[in-house]
């Protein structure tokens, strides 16, 4: 049976940590992990969407598979959810913890109906899927998880702490 275990962060953190690369040797070395899914921008090429938990999958014995999860600024706005997206991204860049709830369900749903596809596709039915996302999504991520009848759900942070400084959530929807 699949168990998850849920990483939130910041996304300035991914690329180049060295500390969240410890972090992430301790959970993949700890955990039978068989999947890393990642929130990147699908917007840049392949080739562009380095990230520490990318490099440890693909240098681990044997390789994890590593799979992308985001959405193209395309499907955002054929999704209709584009517009609220931005109107976060501003507030966020005011320092207020904005969330477009709405928006970002629809994506997580995005999310783990992807994880679910590259599960079925490597023959993955055990063990543990490794999620790296932005902190906001971690919890609303965990309960669809366990709407999907999943019951072993571990939920982790880095930087130790991120969560009381980002505790007051701001949702927003247009």
């Amino acid at each position: 049976m699949l168990s998850y275990h849920i990483l939130g962060t910041e996304h300035s953190r991914q690329r180049r940590d060295p500390r969240l690369k410890t972090k992430l040797q301790g959970i993949i070395g700890g955990n039978r992990i068989k999947l890393v899914a990642e929130e990147i921008d699908v917007n840049l090429a392949d080739a562009q969407q380095k990230s520490v938990a990318r490099d440890l999958a693909k240098a681990h014995t044997p390789e994890i598979p590593w799979v992308p999860m985001g959405m193209t600024f395309k499907q955002e706005e054929d999704a209709g959810i584009r517009n609220a997206l931005d109107h976060a991204f501003k507030l966020q860049r005011k320092e207020i913890n904005a969330y477009a709830k709405r928006a970002n369900d629809f994506r997580e749903n995005c999310w783990l109906n992807h994880i679910e596809q590259e599960c079925e596709k490597q023959g993955i039915s055990d063990g543990t899927v490794l999620i790296i996302c932005g902190y906001n999504h971690r919890d609303f991520l965990a309960e669809k998880v366990r709407r999907l009848g999943i019951k072993e759900i571990d939920l982790d942070e880095y930087p130790d702490g991120l969560g009381k400084r980002l505790d007051k959530l701001v949702m927003t929807d247009l």
